[in-house]
């Protein structure tokens, strides 16, 4: 076995017929002669290996540019990058080189970034041109332009697919990996994403991507859009997502949705979806499930079906039906005329949260005091910053100071609301 220990920033190795001769400022000359199994071990520091030339990793001899199969190659710091460019691979290799990721010890484990071109069992494969193999730790994986074939062993990740068509694999359990928290970018193309194990955010961007957030509580997000989205959630059945009334990708197992800045329409499924309408006049709907809908801005409609959910409009005057089951009301703005909202059924074991930042003057958590609440037209004394009155919740900054409340919300049917049924958040 040769080992190389590089104690400089980079270290480059270059094809010889008679083995790799070894280029950095630590290592300025000599050859290292390949062994059975060459492995690189790269000290602390955010280290790049690179590798040129025309070798097989395991043997060190010249196979007419083709990569025949894998060493695992360690790290015992973090951010570690190993590249190799000009190379063909044998298709066949991939499997081992999992298989040898897995037995390793779960140590930050290289990056390997194949370049084009790439051979597949001795034929053109031109859809996946690179690879990324991240390891068990928190990882930073970067693909540069053209078609990328991104896998990653485990934690809680950030995969950057770049430009082309990408397939990205957040976690691989089946071949031992560790479920985690990722975070993919797929970048533009048309790409395959599957997030694996964890709560995983993935961001497609454009191109018709293909989205499976595996096992979690998975959220698509779809920020950067300004036009109009549609989707309809159906667990771990296909479903599009439409923008502009096109259909633009194809997702499942997700469960959380983030929309753009025009008008989306989102409505969800049996598990618990939260929905974030961001920008634009939205349509949030939970069905089934304890859901999570959050309008953000604009005047947004928000209904969420059965069971216990959250609901909250933010800016603009927004309308909220909790629907079957005890949902909660939050209100998280100032209360102004062009924030006041309205909710449409509150019932039963409903409750009322106030974010306690932005009203103030009152206890800042827990059940609302009962001396900060009052039952009038107008406070009564300098304690009543809450005033109910004929279906209307307003907040008064001074009590029965020389301001007037302001409205929160407006309550159809003119509830009984008291202070049991408030809570600061």
């Amino acid at each position: 076995m040769a080992t190389v220990w590089n104690y400089s920033p980079d270290l480059a190795f270059n094809g010889q017929n008679n083995g790799w001769s070894v280029l950095s400022s630590a290592l300025a000359d000599g050859t290292l002669q390949g062994g059975t199994t060459t492995l690189f071990h790269v000290k602390d520091g955010q280290n790049l290996v690179t590798i040129h030339g025309n070798f097989v990793l395991s043997n060190g001899a010249i196979v007419s540019g083709t990569i025949t199969s894998f060493d695992a190659f360690y790290g015992n710091g973090s951010n570690k990058l190993l590249a190799a460019s000009g190379f063909a691979i044998d298709f066949n290799a991939f499997s081992q080189a999992l298989s040898q990721f897995q037995a390793s010890n779960p140590l930050p484990m290289y990056q390997l970034i194949l370049g084009e071109p790439i051979t597949a069992n001795g034929s053109d494969y031109p859809y996946y041109l690179e690879f990324v193999i991240g390891g068990y730790a928190d990882d930073q994986l970067f693909a540069d332009a053209g078609s990328d074939l991104i896998y990653d062993f485990g934690g809680s990740d950030e995969i950057y697919a770049g430009p082309g068509d990408d397939a990205v694999v957040g976690d691989l359990e089946a071949f031992g990996g560790v479920p985690g928290d990722d975070a993919i970018y797929g970048g533009d193309g048309d790409d395959e994403i599957d997030g694996g194990g964890g709560d995983d955010f993935i961001s497609g961007g454009p191109g018709k991507d293909t989205i499976d957030g595996g096992d979690g509580s998975d959220t698509a997000d779809y920020s950067e859009k300004t036009d109009r989205l549609k989707a309809r959630l159906d667990g771990p059945n296909e479903t599009g997502v439409t923008v502009a009334g096109y259909v633009e990708d194809t997702i499942k197992n997700i469960e959380n949705l983030n929309g753009g800045s025009h008008n989306d329409v989102f409505t969800g499924d049996g598990y618990a979806n939260t929905f974030v309408g961001n920008g634009g006049r939205d349509k949030l709907k939970g069905k089934n499930g304890d859901d999570g809908l959050f309008g953000m801005e604009g005047k947004d409609r928000l209904n969420g079906g059965k069971d216990a959910d959250v609901l909250s409009g933010g800016l603009g005057k927004d309308v909220l039906r909790g629907g079957p089951g005890p949902d909660t009301f939050l209100f998280d703005v100032k209360a102004k005329a062009r924030n006041a909202d309205k909710v449409l059924d509150f019932r039963g074991k409903d409750m009322v949260a106030l974010e306690a930042d932005v009203f103030t003057g009152v206890n800042d958590s827990g059940k609302l005091k009962a001396k900060y609440f009052v039952v009038a037209k107008e406070a009564q004394d300098k304690n009543d910053h809450l005033v109910y009155h004929d279906g209307v919740l307003g907040y008064d900054r001074d009590g029965s100071g020389g301001k007037d409340a302001r409205t929160i919300a407006t309550f159809k049917g003119d509830p009984h609301l008291s202070a049991d049924d408030i809570i600061m958040v």
